[in-house]
């Protein structure tokens, strides 16, 4: 009796189990045919999911959450969405660019049951534009005095191929500007602009009267567009450099002559020098200037000149300068002075053989 209920227990143990696993894979089975299936589909800023097969144990709208997975944008919330019926699709957008998205696809079972899915998907990478209409304005900075800076200031200005092109609108993160030397092809420049960016003021960077290239190209996401085609420009004239070792050579009774080496940096087209010679006094230690000034202009080959039509026995304040087309540079200073005249020299003659005899 008692093995007759022994085997009896044991045979009603793994009835009970068997019926059990099979209602655990019935239970499977209908949860696996009642989720749904989605598609998805992805554009350069948007994402497409449709519902090939649809949620057949609810009446109710599912909703939807969507988030980058680098996590470069917030959570955004899609509620509502109606998932009962045959090919029902929604997209989500705008979206960035070759970037991952989670999406998360939330339901209620007619039994209360939540559900959920979770679905990663992409959006497209499109090549950038190149990068046209490239220009270069020279903008000149001057000082109180009215001279130029040292270093000459430009603005770079572009466009995108087209005005609607998408990467400009959603994808565009930011613009490269590059200046270089046009034989060297040496970076004297390099910018990065922010998005919205059509523009860049290069402040008191490269030199003045110079030939460069500017180019510029678009970078989204750590993708390099296409360099744009290169603006040859010249930057403006600017203010002359002093003449180097202007110096007093010689002197006569009613003439100086001085002397100098070519600046070192002209900045423009050179066009000779201004030489200015004034008058001067020694008052209470001090020196003035007396009378008005004579001005010259040696030209570009020269490097001695001789000031002539001076008065006699006086001291002379010289000035010079160099000179571009446009612009006249500072002035290097020199003082100066003519010889005695030939009355004053035979007066003094004189006195000495008298005194000898």
């Amino acid at each position: 009796m008692r093995h007759n209920l022994k085997v009896a227990c044991e045979i009603g143990i793994k009835v009970t189990a068997s019926l059990w696993l099979l209602l655990l894979a019935a239970q499977q089975a209908q949860s696996d045919t009642l989720k749904p299936e989605v598609a998805v589909m992805a554009g350069p800023d948007w994402l497409k999911l449709i519902w090939r097969k649809p949620l057949v144990n609810t009446s109710q709208p599912c909703n939807i959450t969507y988030v980058s997975v680098d996590g470069f944008s917030a959570p955004v919330h899609v509620d509502n969405v109606m998932s009962n019926f045959t090919h029902f699709n929604v997209t989500l957008k705008p979206l960035m660019e070759d970037s991952e998205y989670s999406v998360e696809i939330v339901w209620r079972t007619t039994s209360g049951q939540i559900s959920r899915m979770i679905l990663i998907a992409r959006t497209l990478y499109i090549p950038l534009e190149r990068v046209i209409n490239v220009k270069v304005e020279n903008k000149t900075r001057l000082d109180i005095n009215n001279y130029p800076l040292p270093k000459s200031t430009v603005e770079v200005s572009w466009s995108l191929l087209s005005q609607s092109s998408w990467s400009l609108l959603s994808q565009l993160a930011t613009y490269e500007v590059n200046i270089t030397k046009p034989v060297s092809g040496l970076v004297v420049y390099r910018n990065v602009t922010l998005p919205d960016s059509d523009r860049v003021c290069i402040e008191q960077v490269l030199d003045h009267y110079t030939v460069y290239i500017a180019t510029v190209r678009a970078i989204s996401r750590g993708h390099l567009g296409p360099v744009s085609m290169g603006y040859t420009f010249r930057t403006d004239e600017g203010l002359p450099s002093l003449p180097l070792n202007f110096r007093f050579i010689g002197h006569t009774h009613n003439a100086v002559q001085v002397a100098w080496s070519p600046p070192l940096y002209v900045n423009g087209v050179p066009n000779g020098y201004e030489l200015s010679c004034v008058k001067i006094k020694d008052v209470d230690g001090a020196w003035q200037t007396e009378g008005d000034y004579l001005h010259m202009y040696p030209t570009i080959a020269d490097r001695v000149y001789s000031v002539t039509g001076l008065a006699p026995q006086t001291y002379y304040w010289c000035l010079l300068a160099a000179k571009n087309n446009r612009y006249l540079g500072h002035q290097e200073q020199l003082y100066s002075f003519t010889d005695y005249g030939m009355l004053s020299l035979s007066v003094c003659l004189s006195v000495k053989i008298h005194l000898l005899s």
